[in-house]
């Protein structure tokens, strides 16, 4: 499989949103006469970052939770913030800095559940290039999607390895980083993930070199998280618990299975490439707990710094009240 758009930089795309819609197929799980439907949306096309939810499916931990998931493929990863701000879906899979955002204009979403507790965003090079850390980026032409997200980061690990920002050149290359860097147009893009584009451009045949951002000055954060509204997190704990519970337990089957998962994966996306989703799973494993506090986990003073980088970063608009944009309540005890 080759796409020219990551999962960032889908933002605002129309019919690049169009076509992200067609990748994935509605999956419902099966419903008995007391189960609760309940609306799933995803951020992206299904892909091996949906591995705890693919793997709640296969074991049917959904069902045996009282819950009918219909998971949704949204049409641009804009959509899954706004419905359910608005209520109209009730648990969607974001990112930790799009919520901060979202909570900064006001938007009542809260994190219930990490589903990957470490970035995922990297800086990406071909190896024939040269280029092995950040600071090396000097004098170079960098592929980005144009989000001030990418520039904040960019700046903070050339920063972070003793070099100058102002000496990288920043290219706008909108949706086509892996094109951009294949093409030889830039020499190194933020934005791809360490986990899918790195391996994709690794499998085709372009060795690459990664740099991960949180060995490079940027806090660690949760890569995907998912959301419900702030009402519902409130109001009808047992449903958010209901969902942590089988999606923690889908992950753990996740880590068990991997050959199932693979299979269900594919099942609900036959577009996917089978050697990246298998090599993707492998390298995920230990993102899924990679705080040690269990599957799910957030760590508020994480989360307190990563949104205080942000602010000094200039990527979010005024601070945010991170203790409040996240809850561990509602997820199942370890």
């Amino acid at each position: 499989m080759s796409h020219p758009v990551t999962r960032r930089t889908l933002l605002g795309a129309g019919a690049a949103g169009l076509a992200l819609a067609a990748c994935g197929r509605a999956v419902r799980t099966p419903a008995s006469g007391s189960a609760r439907p309940v609306t799933l949306m995803l951020d992206w096309y299904p892909n091996a970052d949906h591995a705890g939810i693919y793997g709640a499916v296969a074991q049917g931990a959904f069902t045996k939770q009282g819950l009918a998931v219909d998971i949704q493929t949204p049409s641009s990863t804009t959509d899954q913030i706004k419905l359910v701000g608005t209520g109209k879906v009730d648990f969607a899979v974001s990112y930790e800095p799009d919520l901060l955002l979202a909570r900064a204009q006001g938007v009542p979403v809260q994190a219930v559940f990490a589903v990957v507790q470490e970035p995922l965003n990297c800086v990406i090079a071909l190896q024939s290039s040269g280029i092995t850390h950040p600071a090396e980026l000097q004098g170079k032409k960098v592929g980005t999607s144009g989000t001030p997200g990418d520039t904040a980061i960019l700046d903070s690990v050339v920063r972070a390895d003793g070099g100058d920002p102002t000496k990288v050149q920043n290219v706008n290359v909108g949706f086509n980083l892996v094109q951009a860097v294949l093409g030889g147009q830039v020499d190194a893009i933020v934005g791809g993930y360490w986990n899918w584009e790195a391996v994709e451009i690794a499998q085709a045949g372009h060795p690459v070199n990664v740099m991960r951002l949180d060995r490079w000055g940027v806090p660690t954060y949760d890569e995907l998280v998912v959301i419900a509204e702030a009402s519902t997190v409130q109001n009808n704990p047992g449903l958010v618990r209901a969902f942590s519970a089988a999606l923690a337990a889908g992950t753990s089957y996740a880590a068990g299975h991997p050959a199932a998962v693979l299979q269900a994966l594919l099942k609900a996306n036959p577009s996917l490439s089978q050697p990246l989703v298998q090599k993707s799973l492998q390298d995920l494993g230990p993102a899924w707990n990679a705080s040690g506090g269990g599957y799910g986990y957030m760590d508020p003073q994480a989360w307190s710094a990563f949104g205080a980088w942000m602010l000094r970063e200039k990527w979010l608009p005024s601070a945010v009240d991170t203790a409040a944009a996240m809850t561990d309540a509602d997820l199942p005890k370890a």
